[in-house]
């Protein structure tokens, strides 16, 4: 089993986008290949893309439903390592 991670983007101090290029910056043997997602409030295609850009593979909009949110996780733990 391989780690995972979810972040909200919008935390206060360190967020989501800090997170991820910590992740990102590991070398993959340590975790920098992690499948993660984004969870968070800002919507539309320019706050997609850049959640892409910054490393997350998933970028899921809140409020989320239970269901959604147990389909995400399971996505993240059948995924590969993304790179």
């Amino acid at each position: 089993m391989h780690r995972m991670y979810g972040s909200d983007l919008g935390m206060p101090d360190k967020g989501g986008y800090w997170l991820i290029g910590q992740v990102r910056a590991l070398p993959p043997g340590r975790g920098g290949t992690t499948p993660a997602a984004a969870l968070t409030a800002y919507v539309g295609p320019e706050h997609r893309a850049s959640v892409l850009r910054a490393g997350f593979p998933y970028h899921v909009e809140k409020p989320v439903g239970g269901r959604e949110l147990i389909g995400v996780v399971a996505m993240l733990a059948l995924d590969e390592p993304v790179g």
